[in-house]
Formats: structure tokens, C-alpha cells, sequence
């Protein structure tokens, strides 16, 4: 477990807040000399704390739905494990992979336009590997609630005040559709997939001018698909446990009222509605297993004529990939 300074939570918590943000800028509220801020910006990243730079965008409002694939092994070595990871990072589709413990193995998250593309997906992954499947869940992910705030990391956050309703992100996929053009899509995905990247940068790699970028940027925004630049914080070095828990429902008329009753913990950091064998899942950080018990255990107690079960997965480990 590694142990930061003041000045490094400060500079984490800017960052969280607004990945894009300049040095100055962030020199400025940290109260840090900026060549001091950019040098343990740079160490950060370096010791593995600051995993990657992220956008979290309303994807849902530009018609993509995300679907996630859970992975039970079979007969894999190491060595085909390894193998069947890489072979996913590399699909053009792929967003996110996590490394679990529990009942499953991998879980692989996708982003897609249609149906027919999660299709080729999962057709071309079993063509290759479905020797090695023992288990495969689908599920989709059609309501997301994520926090402005971080919820763990940060001591400022610890309070309830932090939690209002107005700090939370809230996506859904029954929201009207924005169409983007392609240029607008570049954009956003070369944002999602690194949201520090520098504006001249972006506009080489896109062959437009830089006050294109800018305004495209600032409109993407205006309408709501942008909605914030952040950081995706390696929590495990800093002594954090993540959990995946997935919830199954009795009386879903209560569902509403078991997720305001999770947004108000800090240790919860994402909640999704779910399509297929759940109903709600969570992902939140705990110190201990202990404590994640506790956190469970107090859900269970106060929504028990609600809840019909839940399970719940380790996150060992987690890949952003950078083809979409």
C-alpha cells in the first residue's frame, strides 16, 4: 500500500474533477508551484496511481448501447488465458476489461451501435475460444449512476455533502438521441481513450485546425454527451478492495428506492440497471472483505422483503482499450 502527501491528493483531486485541465490551472488550486505539479503528475502516473485519463461521456444519448460479457474458464492455461485477454483488447469494440475472482473469470464490456455488431463480437470470440468458455452471461447496461466526487480516495469527499443528488451522473439510454456526425465521433472516442490528450495533437491526428476541436469539444459538451474529463485511479495500491456486485430484484417498484439508499454511501462508486440475469449492479470499493460484508449485509437487512439474492465478484484487475 503506498502512501501519498497532502499535495498528491490535492493534485489527484483536481485532476479527478478535470483530467483537462492545464498545469497552471491546476498548480493554481493545489497551490503548488505548476513545474511541481507537473512533476508528480508524471510520478503518479509512473507508480501506477493514475492508470489512464478518461472522458465519461453519455454514450447512450448517441444511440451506442454497452453490453458486458462475463466469462467462466475451462482447461485454459495461463498461457491461453493470456492469449484469449489479448485477443479481446485487440476488437475494435472492446471498451473496458476487467480481471475478477469469483464465479467468473473475465468480464468484457462493449460498445456498440447495433445489434448486428455485438453479434460478430460474440461470434468471431467463440469461432476461437469456446473450447475454453465453461460459462457466458450477457447483460446490458441501460442506466448508469456515477458520482462527480470521488467517493474513497479523497478525504475532502467523506461527508454527505458531497453525495447531494446534484454531484451525480446520471445516464440512461431512454433519453432522446443525438446524431453526431463523424468528425463530432472522432473526437469524443480519441477523448475517451485519452482526455489529456493536447488539442494540437488531436487536430494533427484528425487533419483540422485547432479552434475546430475546441468548438466541437465545447458543443459536445453543451449537449450533455460530455461530462466531465477525469482519472482512473489504480484504488488497490492506495489499500482499496473493488467489488462487482450484482443484485436480483423481487419487488422492482423498490428499485428506485435501493438505489437512493446506495448513492448515499461513499464507498459506492457506480450503480447500473442492468438487462439479463440481474437487475441492479454495483461497483464499490471497501478497506476490508470485512467491511464489504458489513456494507452488504446492512443492504440486505433494510430491503430484505426486496432483495431476492446477489453475488458478487473481486476485480483483480482492469484494461481501458483504445480501438473504439
Amino acid at each position: 500500500m503506498l502512501k501519498l502527501d497532502s499535495k498528491d491528493y490535492k493534485i489527484l483531486y483536481a485532476l479527478y474533477l478535470d483530467s483537462r485541465q492545464s498545469f497552471s490551472s491546476i498548480a493554481t488550486k493545489a497551490q503548488l508551484n505548476r513545474n511541481i505539479v507537473k512533476y508528480r503528475i508524471k510520478k503518479l502516473a509512473q507508480k501506477g496511481i493514475i492508470k489512464n485519463y478518461i472522458t465519461i461521456a453519455d454514450l447512450f444519448k448517441t444511440g451506442y448501447t454497452i453490453y458486458k460479457l462475463y466469462i467462466r474458464l475451462q482447461f485454459a492455461t495461463p498461457e491461453k488465458n493470456k492469449e484469449i485477454i489479448e485477443h479481446i483488447k485487440k476488437s475494435k469494440y472492446t471498451w473496458k476489461i476487467d480481471i475478477v475472482k469469483g464465479k467468473y473469470d473475465i468480464i468484457t464490456s462493449v460498445i456498440c451501435e447495433n445489434q448486428k455488431i455485438i453479434s460478430s463480437f460474440f461470434e468471431d470470440l467463440l469461432k476461437k475460444y469456446r473450447y475454453y468458455f465453461k460459462e457466458i452471461l450477457f447483460s446490458q447496461i441501460y442506466e448508469t449512476y456515477g458520482f462527480k466526487h470521488s467517493t474513497t480516495v479523497f478525504k475532502e469527499n467523506q461527508n454527505k455533502e458531497n453525495r447531494k443528488k446534484e454531484n451525480l451522473l446520471q445516464l440512461n439510454k431512454n433519453k432522446e438521441e443525438i446524431n453526431l456526425d463523424e468528425l463530432d465521433k472522432k473526437i469524443l472516442f480519441q477523448l475517451i481513450n485519452n482526455a489529456r490528450i493536447p488539442t494540437n495533437e488531436l487536430a494533427k491526428n484528425l487533419s483540422i485546425t485547432s479552434p475546430t476541436v475546441c468548438s466541437r469539444i465545447k458543443k459536445l459538451k453543451k449537449m450533455g454527451i460530455i461530462k466531465r474529463f477525469s482519472i482512473n485511479i489504480n484504488t488497490s495500491i492506495l489499500g482499496y478492495k473493488t467489488f462487482l456486485v450484482s443484485l436480483s430484484i423481487i419487488n422492482y417498484n423498490k428499485i428506485e428506492e435501493i438505489i437512493n439508499h446506495l448513492i448515499k454511501n461513499p464507498y459506492v462508486q457506480e450503480i447500473n440497471k442492468i438487462i439479463g440475469n440481474y437487475d441492479i449492479e454495483i461497483m464499490l470499493f471497501s478497506t476490508t472483505l470485512e467491511h464489504f460484508h458489513a456494507i452488504m449485509e446492512n443492504l440486505r437487512e433494510l430491503f430484505s422483503n426486496d432483495i431476492l439474492n446477489y453475488d458478487y465478484l473481486f476485480i483483480e484487475n482492469e484494461y481501458y482499450c483504445s480501438n473504439i
